[in-house]
C-alpha cells in the first residue's frame, strides 16, 4: 500500500476518528483484513470435513493443495491490503462521512510519519 504498513495506517485512522454514537464501548469500527480465507482454515488445511477419513476430499481421488501461496491475490488482501469499516452505512450523515474522509486524507498526507 504505497510503502505504508496497512496495520499502522489503520491504527492512525482509528486515532483520528471518534467511536460511533451509542456504540462507544465497541471502539472504532475499522479493521485489517476480513475473515481468514476459507482455504487457510483448518478444515481445508487438514482436508477433513466429516469423519476422520478425509471426506469429502478422499472421495475424488485427486490431491488438493491449499497451502499458502495458492491464491496470492486473496492472501495479499487478507494479510497486507484490505481495510474494512462500518463507516459507510445507512443512518450516517454527510458530516459523519466527511469526518471519515478527513481522517483518511490526513493520515495519507502524513503517511511518511507512520
Amino acid at each position: 500500500m504505497a510503502g505504508v504498513n496497512r496495520n499502522k495506517f489503520v491504527e492512525a485512522i482509528k486515532a483520528e476518528l471518534m467511536p460511533m454514537e451509542l456504540r462507544e464501548t465497541e471502539g472504532i469500527k475499522i479493521g485489517c483484513g476480513y475473515v481468514k480465507p476459507l482455504y487457510l482454515q483448518p478444515m481445508f488445511q487438514k482436508q477433513i470435513a466429516y469423519g476422520s477419513k478425509g471426506f469429502p476430499w478422499s472421495t475424488s481421488g485427486k490431491v488438493y493443495d491449499y497451502g499458502e501461496g495458492t491464491y496470492p491475490v486473496t492472501e495479499n488482501l487478507y494479510f497486507n491490503s484490505l481495510i474494512t469499516h462500518e463507516y459507510m452505512r445507512p443512518g450516517m450523515t454527510k458530516a459523519d462521512l466527511d469526518d471519515v474522509v478527513r481522517a483518511f486524507v490526513k493520515v495519507w498526507e502524513n503517511r511518511n510519519e507512520i
